[in-house]
C-alpha cells in the first residue's frame, strides 16, 4: 500500500479528528482550500467514501474545485488509484467525488445526497440559509461530516451564524487560519498583501486577515467608515455627565424604527447608543428611550411625523404626550435624499461611536448602499431601500439637525415644518 506523506500546517491539525461539522475561516493565502483538497483525497484513498463538493452557484464544472483535486492527486502520486472523469472523480476502492451547486437543488433532488459521507462547502460565505436548511438533514449517514471553508463577509451570513454564532453545534471543530499560519505562503502573495496593506488597510484586514467586511460593495459611506476605524473612533464612548443626550428617530411601520443616541458638542459628536426594532407601537420605543436612563435632550423626528397620524394624533403629537417635558422637533422634508447623505459625510470625521452599544447601527451604516441599475449593472444615484436604510435615515436626521437652516426652524406642536427643503449655499 502506498504511504502518503502530507505536510499539514499546524493550525489545521485539530481538523484531523472526527466531528460532525468542521470549518476553516480566514483570509487569502492561508492554505484552507489546499488543506481540504488534500484531506478529501486522503480520506477517499484510505477508505471508501462518497463526497460532494458544493457551491451555492455552480454553472459549470470549471467553477468547482475539481482542478484543485486533480492537482492534489498528481502531487500525492495517486494517479494510478483515481480515475478522473469529466464531471466526477472515482477511486478503485469505490470512492466517489462529485461537484454540484446548491441552487440547482430542490427539496426532492437533494435526497440524492442522503447516502454521502462528506459534504464540502466551498466559499461557504455564499451558501444561503435555504441551502443549509436543505443540506444539513440530508447528510445524515452515520458518521457523516459537513466541512466548510470560507472567507468571512459579515457576522450574519448563515455559515457564520451556524459555526461561529452563540449557538454553534457542540460537535463542531472550527479553526481560523490566515496567511501567517501557512508555512508555504508564497513570496508573490506576500508582495500583493503588503501592497493592499499600504493602499487600503480595511480591505487588507478583510482579504488577508479574515476580518468581517465593514462595508459592502457600493456602500454609501464606505470611505467614511474605513476612515472611522483607521482613526480608532470606534471605542468606548461614555456620555459626558454635564451634557444632555439627544435622540434621532426614523419611524417605521413595516420597516424598522431606528433611534440613535448622541451628545452634540461644538466639534465632536459622541454617538453613545443605538436601538432598532419593528412590529411595536410608539409606546415601546418611548419606553426603551426612557429605560436607557440618559438625561434626555431634544427628540428629533423625521418630516412625516407631522403628517402620519396615530389614533387621531400625529406621531409628533403622540411623542410629545409620551415625553411631556422633553423638546420634540421635526426635521423638514429634504428635496433630495442626497442632501442627508452629504450632511452625514460632513460630520463623520467628528463622530465617535461606542463600540458595543452602536455596533448594530454601525453595521447597518456599512451595508447601506446604492441601488444597482439593472440595465447597466452600475450603481445608481439612489440608495437601496432595505433593512439597513432605516438606521441610515435616522443617522441622517442627526446630521441634518446640525445645519443652520434646520436649527432655525421652530416647530410648534401640531404644525408641519416644511413641504420641501434646500440647503442654502
Amino acid at each position: 500500500m502506498t504511504d502518503l506523506v502530507i505536510d499539514t500546517p499546524r493550525v489545521f491539525l485539530p481538523l484531523l479528528k472526527p466531528a460532525r461539522y468542521k470549518g476553516t475561516h480566514g483570509g487569502r493565502g492561508s492554505g484552507k482550500s489546499h488543506f481540504w483538497g488534500e484531506l478529501l483525497i486522503e480520506t477517499c484513498f484510505c477508505q471508501t467514501t462518497r463526497a460532494v463538493c458544493l457551491r451555492e452557484i455552480q454553472k459549470s464544472i470549471k467553477q468547482s474545485i475539481k482542478l484543485l483535486l486533480e492537482d492534489k492527486i498528481k502531487k500525492l502520486g495517486l494517479g494510478y488509484f483515481f480515475e478522473i472523469l469529466e464531471t466526477e472523480i472515482r477511486g478503485k476502492n469505490g470512492s466517489l467525488i462529485i461537484f454540484q451547486g446548491m441552487q440547482n437543488h430542490t427539496a426532492d433532488s437533494i435526497k440524492s445526497l442522503e447516502g454521502f459521507d462528506i459534504a464540502l462547502l466551498v466559499e461557504a460565505q455564499n451558501i444561503s440559509q435555504r441551502s443549509l436548511d436543505l443540506l444539513r438533514p440530508t447528510i445524515r449517514k452515520e458518521g457523516s461530516e459537513i466541512w466548510a471553508e470560507w472567507n468571512p463577509e459579515t457576522e450574519d451570513v448563515p455559515i457564520d451564524l451556524l459555526l461561529r454564532g452563540d449557538k454553534a453545534p457542540a460537535d463542531a471543530i472550527v479553526v481560523e487560519a490566515n496567511w501567517r499560519d501557512n508555512p508555504f505562503f508564497p513570496s508573490v502573495l506576500m508582495k500583493e498583501m503588503l501592497e493592499d496593506k499600504d493602499r487600503d488597510f480595511d480591505k487588507y484586514m478583510h482579504i488577508w486577515e479574515g476580518n468581517y467586511r465593514r462595508t459592502l460593495d457600493g456602500a454609501v459611506y464606505a470611505k467614511e467608515i474605513r476612515q472611522l476605524y483607521t482613526d480608532k473612533r470606534v471605542t468606548k464612548v461614555l456620555p459626558t455627565p454635564s451634557k444632555l443626550v439627544d435622540t434621532f428617530w426614523d419611524l417605521g411601520k413595516r420597516d424598522y424604527t431606528a433611534i440613535w443616541f448622541a451628545q452634540m458638542n461644538m466639534s465632536e459628536y459622541r454617538i453613545v447608543d443605538f436601538y432598532q426594532n419593528r412590529g411595536f407601537k410608539l409606546e415601546h420605543y418611548a419606553a426603551i428611550v426612557k429605560e436607557r436612563g440618559y438625561p434626555l435632550g431634544t427628540i428629533w423626528l423625521p418630516h412625516d411625523a407631522d403628517q402620519d397620524r396615530l389614533v387621531g394624533k400625529t406621531i409628533a403629537q403622540a411623542t410629545r404626550d409620551l415625553f411631556p417635558n422633553i423638546p420634540v422637533r421635526v426635521i423638514p422634508r429634504m428635496a433630495k435624499k442626497s442632501i442627508g447623505i452629504e450632511a452625514v459625510r460632513r460630520i463623520f470625521p467628528n463622530c465617535y461611536f461606542d463600540d458595543e452599544k452602536t455596533r448594530e447601527g454601525l453595521k447597518a451604516l456599512g451595508k447601506f448602499r446604492f441601488d444597482v441599475d439593472l440595465d447597466t449593472g452600475s450603481y445608481s444615484a439612489n440608495p437601496l431601500h432595505d433593512e439597513n436604510s432605516d438606521a441610515a435615515d435616522a443617522f441622517a436626521q442627526l446630521a441634518l439637525s446640525l445645519q443652520e437652516d434646520v436649527k432655525d426652524v421652530i416647530v410648534a406642536p401640531g404644525t408641519y415644518a416644511a413641504t420641501s427643503y434646500q440647503r442654502r449655499h
